[in-house]
């Protein structure tokens, strides 16, 4: 179904963009392991060892080495010389080395230059840690970024699915119930537009609007008929009368008449009566008038929508009479 089918791409596509950014930014913020790891495993080896071998020279002061001190000293060149990760630094232990066969004798030259040495020694060791913080220090601001960057991105197709989802879905639901409401309150001529949504939507929209149609055309009918029934039992009432009748709308303008009131108002008179049926509808009650064709009498329908009026000629003078009931 296309609006399963919406709704699902929808929420899984808001799931994956989510997904996305959280594997993306641990990622990005993982690889600030290495670097920190590499910190410990090579450049802070190489200054404890470095600070070792200081330690022995320091103690000699200038004297000769005793065999302990030398091994100890030689143990922290090893561990220097196996966790070399500078270029610079295996150029530096091959002098340290020149220098031991006379400064562990007591040369005191050789001792100060030693000493320089791993002077040199730590400081490149502690360049390369501040070098790699560095690193480290930007790939996490990269990592922040980029968890910027997919949130934001994240943020600009959930908005998109949103957008979607209302046009496709929330939209036509709207106006189905805006149509089924103003239908409700009236309305007989509201239909539901055809909006942009699935085929399950479509057609809910058709079948709505189809059965409005059916409706109004059936409303239609019913009044078409009942219309068509009060004016036969108009006619019917009015045939049944043995005087000429008519019926007068608001306005003075004869609606319907019987046959003896239609051959009145064909004849000679038929102006005159026609004037005075005009009359009705300012009469606010039942009343009885003498004229010089004869009498008429007329009688408010009920709501005040229309006259009952019956005339009757005089027999002495031909004059016609007229009388009403209410209805």
């Amino acid at each position: 179904m296309e609006l399963r089918r919406d709704l699902l791409l929808g929420i899984g596509a808001l799931i994956t963009f989510n997904l996305l950014m959280s594997w993306g930014a641990v990622g990005a913020l993982s690889r600030m392991r290495p670097a920190i790891e590499r910190i410990f495993s090579d450049n802070l080896r190489s200054i404890e060892a470095a600070e070792d071998m200081l330690i022995v020279v320091a103690k000699s002061e200038g004297e000769r080495l005793a065999p302990s001190a030398r091994q100890r000293f030689f143990r922290a060149y090893d561990r220097a010389a196996k966790n070399i990760s500078e270029e610079n630094e295996r150029a530096t232990l091959r002098r340290i080395r020149e220098y031991t066969s006379t400064a562990f004798e007591g040369d005191s030259f050789s001792n100060q230059a030693m000493i320089e040495e791993l002077r040199h020694l730590i400081q490149d060791n502690r360049v390369a840690m501040n070098r790699v913080e560095r690193e480290a220090l930007r790939l996490s601001t990269a990592g922040a970024w980029f968890a910027i960057f997919v949130a934001l991105f994240c943020f600009m197709m959930g908005m998109l699915v949103v957008r979607r989802v209302n046009r496709q879905i929330l939209d036509p639901i709207v106006a189905l119930f805006e149509t089924v409401e103003a239908v409700r309150a009236g309305d007989r001529h509201r239909r539901c537009l055809h909006q942009e949504g699935p085929v399950e939507i479509r057609r809910i929209l058709d079948g709505v609007n189809f059965l409005l149609d059916r409706r109004n055309q059936g409303v239609a009918a019913q009044e078409a008929s009942a219309s068509e029934l009060e004016r036969a039992a108009i006619h019917h009432l009015l045939e049944a009368m043995d005087k000429a009748s008519f019926i007068v709308d608001p306005q003075g303008q004869v609606a319907a008449a019987n046959r003896a009131g239609l051959e009145l108002l064909s004849s000679d008179e038929g102006e005159t009566l026609r004037a005075a049926l005009a009359q009705a509808p300012f009469s606010s009650s039942q009343q009885e008038s003498q004229g010089e064709l004869g009498t008429m009498s007329s009688a408010p329908l009920g709501g005040g929508k229309g006259w009952l009026c019956t005339f009757e000629r005089h027999r002495e003078h031909g004059s016609v009479v007229v009388e009403g009931a209410t209805s």
